[in-house]
């Protein structure tokens, strides 16, 4: 795992190598191990390097083939890449070390674009075609690994993350982006290929970009939607396949050079990836756990150290204390280069610094919820023509009903199934919009940008699909890449920590789509293929326990330990920013905090985040 950059100048002018150093600089956390640039006139590539396979010298980057015409920055690890290499040595390929970034590299020199598909793995990459003055960026199936660019009129950058290009490049303008600030405001994230930076944008899953002669190519190599579902199923068989993809998965994640580890919450999917890691890791396997000081709220703790010990794994549990935070959450804004509002990624980061230095590598659990049906809203839409008659029957009542109650309901009033599945997946209300922290001027500026057009996208793409499978899709495509392998891959790497989820392998992913919901849901419930193919694997207590999620308790927090945190940065976000944001309005919020008030919370932690993104990157709005 490692931190990747480059430029490619369009105007041909020479590249600059103390540009590339500053941009290597700026990832020195995803890879502290190795580093390195090379510059061919006006393209350049940097590396920062996290060694896992092969730890030899022989293995940093950049690499280049024995010609030198074509070299690579490879950030990830491909979980079969001694299957390729065995093809490739069977074609007249000959390697010089033992690392899958060489495996990609001759790959692509002997398969071209075709390579892409063949690749199982987490990865992002740029390979630079000397001969052929070409740069070819290439990013993973689901975007597990991230991959950001930015093209300028002179110039086209590349990195694995923000700050990368804007180390590069500091005179960048850094300008708020208008449709991924609505979006923030409902979903606590930018949605697609946003930023929060106008003009640097993520490559999209399963796709891969060319520049050659300054011209620009994109194009999906893979999306989910091209997997043809099975009509003839047998339940035995499905449950017997599910349970063998799973442990295959797991074995191949754990192939590495160095020692690895496991994040278990004491749920099912890291409960999964922990019995059969503990079946075929070489070795005694360690299990890191999270707990909270508000002990108040569902804790997962206990079946976490239960499931370690059943496996016989080596566990160690990290208290978290809100007092401790506001230094924290600082430094995750930074490792986000954004303001980030799933405050999951606290847990991670602080686990991941507990880890640092024993362990560089880490399995996580996610994946499972979006491939095999574990929230809520799948079997609510299982039976959605029974829900949007409720929600018409209550609509005269519904001022009766709680907020909650009230923005559930609301998600049934529109028939187009895009923004329904965006409403499920936001907690605030339409009728109360988050915009509503907004000045005149600040709603005016973004009101032409709808927060649920990537919503609406998906729900054009999946409209053949039934409401739940659409949303299964939806969530592989928005919520899995957007919010929780965004939050994994930031909060593990700024600790050089390498996390590997293997339930999103390409095998068992290709498998699960091909499942009609209908058979993953079972009998209205949630997970059922995926429990049934557990049983006699994972302890039935953890399986048939009511879903809990990962709860992290930020709103107890807001109004405890957090509070004068809260209230110091939103006082100087307010002060710098009152052209945009209603201090009145943000000031009611608080009130009703103090007050003992919990509805508001995830609005004021995006607040809170957001308010030190502004002053930690100096971002102008409401420019154009």
């Amino acid at each position: 795992m490692c931190g990747i950059v480059g430029i490619l100048n369009r105007d041909e002018s020479p590249v600059r190598q103390e540009k590339l150093v500053e941009g290597v600089k700026a990832l020195k956390s995803r890879g502290p191990d190795a580093n390195g640039t090379y510059v061919d006139r006006f393209c350049g590539l940097g590396h920062t390097r996290l060694a896992i396979i092969d730890l030899q010298a022989a293995a940093n980057q950049p690499m280049h083939g024995p010609d030198r015409e074509m070299s690579i920055v490879f950030n990830g690890e491909i979980y079969n890449f001694a299957e390729l290499r065995k093809e490739l040595e069977a074609e007249g390929a000959r390697f010089r070390t033992e690392s899958d970034t060489e495996v990609v590299l001759v790959g692509y020199q002997h398969w071209g674009e075709a390579l892409f598909r063949r690749l199982n793995g987490i990865f992002a990459f740029a390979i630079w075609c000397k001969r052929d003055q070409r740069l070819v960026l290439v990013r993973d199936r689901l975007g597990i690994k991230p991959l950001y660019v930015c093209e300028t009129e002179r110039s086209f950058y590349f990195a694995s993350e923000p700050k990368g290009i804007l180390s590069t490049e500091p005179n960048l303008p850094r300008r708020l982006s208008r449709q991924a600030f609505g979006e923030f405001l409902y979903f606590g994230v930018p949605l697609s290929s946003r930023t929060m930076f106008d003009g640097i944008e993520q490559v999209p899953p399963g796709t891969f970009v060319v520049w050659e002669g300054n011209r620009r190519r994109e194009e999906r190599y893979w999306h989910p939607s091209e997997t043809e579902e099975q009509t003839v199923l047998d339940g035995e068989s499905l449950i017997l396949e599910t349970r063998n993809k799973i442990e295959q998965a797991v074995k191949r994640q754990l192939v590495a050079d160095v020692p690895v580890s496991i994040f278990l919450s004491g749920g099912i999917d890291s409960s999964a990836i922990a019995a059969f890691a503990a079946r075929h890791y070489q070795g005694k396997l360690t299990a890191f756990s999270a707990s909270f000081d508000f002990n108040d709220l569902p804790s997962e703790a206990r079946a976490a150290k239960n499931v370690a010990k059943q496996f016989g794994l080596d566990h160690h549990e990290l208290e978290i204390a809100g007092s401790t935070l506001p230094e924290t959450i600082e430094r995750l804004v930074e490792a986000h280069d954004a303001p980030f509002a799933d405050a999951a990624n606290l847990p991670l980061f602080l686990m991941c610094e507990k880890i640092r230095g024993s362990f560089k590598v880490v399995l996580q659990g996610d994946g499972g919820d979006e491939l095999f049906g574990g929230y809520n809203r799948y079997p609510v839409l299982s039976k959605l023509a029974r829900w949007r008659l409720f929600a018409l029957m209550t609509k005269p009542f519904r001022f009766l009903f709680d907020p909650k109650k009230q923005r559930f309901l609301e998600c049934f009033d529109t028939g187009h199934s895009g923004r329904r599945m965006g409403r499920l997946l936001t907690m605030e209300q339409e009728s109360n919009s988050p915009w509503r922290i907004l000045t005149e001027p600040g709603r005016q500026w973004i009101d032409a940008h709808d927060p649920m057009e990537f919503y609406m996208e998906m729900g054009r793409l999946y409209a053949s699909k039934d409401a739940a499978q659409a949303m299964l899709y939806t969530d592989l495509s928005i919520i899995l890449p957007n919010v929780f392998l965004e939050k994994v891959d930031k909060a593990t790497m700024a600790s050089s920590v390498e996390a590997r989820v293997p339930l999103l392998d390409n095998e068992l992913v290709t498998h699960a789509l091909s499942i009609p919901s209908k058979h993953k849901l079972g009998p209205g419930t949630q997970k059922w293929l995926l429990k049934k193919s557990l049983e006699g694997v994972v302890p039935h207590e953890i399986l048939y326990a009511k879903k809990r999620g990962f709860g992290v308790p930020y709103g107890n927090w807001l109004g405890g330990p957090l509070w004068d945190f809260l209230n110091d940065q939103l006082s100087g976000f307010l002060k710098d920013h009152d052209a945009m944001v209603s201090r009145p309005v943000v000031e009611q919020l608080l009130r009703q905090k103090r007050e003992g008030g919990s509805q508001h919370d995830f609005l004021l932690w995006k607040l809170l985040n957001l308010a030190i993104w502004f002053k930690q990157y100096r971002v102008s709005h409401m420019t154009s």
